[in-house]
């Protein structure tokens, strides 16, 4: 394994090809980040230094070194740890510099892309007087748009950003919401290239590429972990403001139109520090209320995720097969199985051997649907279907939907009573829907509803 150190000019200056350990993640949603631990030496004092860069051939990625510690110890020799992030972290240095709203006339929002290609251009790549000034533009920064995606091309906000609001920051929570990537990558002529990604589906919720799949049965899939974090989740939330008792001032928000029965999770949100008196120019006080409750809805998600150590070399190679931001399916030994996006992919160096494994998330977790859908109506799904079986303890459960609003088109969010029991296929023809669940433990008794949009 060697890295090559580039020096400001993005000339290489150095080969580091011997060290104690490293580790090197790239990211889907924020700055990927490196880990280097070596014993010091004079070139690595000399060359591995903050601001220089570091180049890997495995990943596309290009790092910053940041921090550099120095460990003096009389018996294991003195070392050096050096960490950084890679060329994402470059919008952390930026702020808004003026107060910018995103709407339309048609009150359909601003396309996503537009929203983040105005903010890097008005703070990095040709900031106004009214916007910093000259000194703030980095001259070899270019924005690539991402052409020809019909699904990115849907995918609007209307919002508005403040002075001082931290440009990375707004960037991560636009693309974790919207499940989108970003990355900065050097070109050929050492500009700094900033583009948005979505990955592809590989996973068996589609039919139309070839499946990648993690699974005991494959021999692929080394050790896992399964993290379902369910008990502080809530997706209905009622927002307080100004006011004292039936006067107060109060707004619904959150999943209405899939949060019923059972399903609905309900949180209050005390929002009395809103003024109707101090609000921004064109906000209502209608909507600095949704905004909060939006907010405070995201941090009480449920969070799913798969972490794991595959087999990446053989039967699915990474960079060949699946890439950062794909869909794949993943399994552990107890029938736990999801479609899940592959959001960080990690190379791992030391004395006991070399690793690479992916990091998943779960598809279906429920986060991204739940909070941006606090402004949406009850109108804005066509149904819902619901069934109740017990589960069977020796064979698997079929679910079958039919209705005439199920289309191969359909956008269809599934939502079953037992936390962590996912299908294992779900297929979607026209005028049906065919659920498949695993067998389980106990003959107990599941409910699937199906909300089609």
């Amino acid at each position: 394994m060697e890295l090559y150190v580039l020096d400001q000019n993005f000339e290489k200056i150095y080969v580091l090809d011997t060290f104690e350990s490293l580790i090197w993640v790239d990211k889907m949603y924020e700055p990927g980040t490196f880990e280097l631990y070596t014993p010091v030496s004079s070139d690595i004092l000399l060359y591995l230094r903050p601001g220089n860069y570091l180049m890997n051939n495995d990943s596309d990625r290009l790092m910053i070194i940041e921090d550099f510690t120095i460990d003096s110890d009389v018996e294991t020799g003195n070392h050096v740890r050096i960490i950084g992030r890679d060329l994402t972290s470059i919008l952390d240095r930026r702020i808004i510099w003026r107060t910018t709203e995103f709407k339309s006339e048609d009150k359909k929002g601003v396309k996503i892309q537009e929203i983040i290609k105005q903010l890097i251009t008005e703070n990095i790549i040709s900031p106004t007087t009214a916007t910093g000034g000259n000194a703030r533009k980095i001259n070899n920064f270019l924005f690539k748009d991402l052409t020809g995606d019909t699904e990115l091309d849907k995918m609007k906000m209307t919002i508005q950003y403040n002075i001082g609001d931290n440009l990375l920051a707004i960037i991560q929570d636009i693309c974790q919401t919207k499940k989108i990537g970003f990355k900065i990558t050097l070109d050929e002529n050492f500009n700094f290239v900033f583009g948005l990604f979505r990955g592809v589906d590989r996973s068996y919720m589609q039919s139309t590429l070839p499946c990648v799949a993690f699974k005991p049965s494959y021999g692929n899939i080394i050790e896992s972990t399964y993290l379902e974090e369910n008990s502080t989740h809530k997706n209905v939330a009622l927002v307080g403001g100004e006011g004292e008792g039936e006067e107060r001032k109060t707004r619904v928000v959150g999943a209405m139109s899939i949060a019923a029965g059972i399903f609905r999770k309900e949180t209050f949100i005390d929002a009395s520090d809103i003024s109707s008196d101090d609000l921004e120019s064109g906000k209502s006080y209608v909507q600095a209320l949704d905004e909060r409750g939006k907010k405070e809805l995201k941090n009480l998600k449920i969070n799913k995720k798969f972490e794991g150590k595959c087999d990446t070399t053989r039967l699915y190679v990474y960079g060949k097969d699946f890439f950062i931001g794909d869909i794949v399916q993943v399994a552990n030994e107890y029938g736990i199985e999801d479609s899940c996006y592959i959001t960080e992919f990690t190379w791992s160096y030391n004395d006991n051997g070399n690793d690479a494994y992916p990091t998943f998330a779960s598809t279906h977790d429920g986060v991204s649907d739940e909070t941006e859908s606090s402004d949406v109506s009850d109108d804005d799904y066509f149904t819902y279907l619901e069934q109740t079986k017990n589960l069977s303890t020796s064979n698997t459960t079929k679910f079958t939907f039919t209705s005439s609003n199920i289309h191969q088109t359909s956008q269809i969010d599934i939502y079953d009573s037992i936390y962590g029991f996912n299908p294992t296929s779900v297929t979607t023809t026209e005028g049906q829907i065919e659920i498949i669940f695993p067998k389980y433990s106990s003959a107990q008794a599941l409910t699937v509803r199906v909300y089609i949009k």
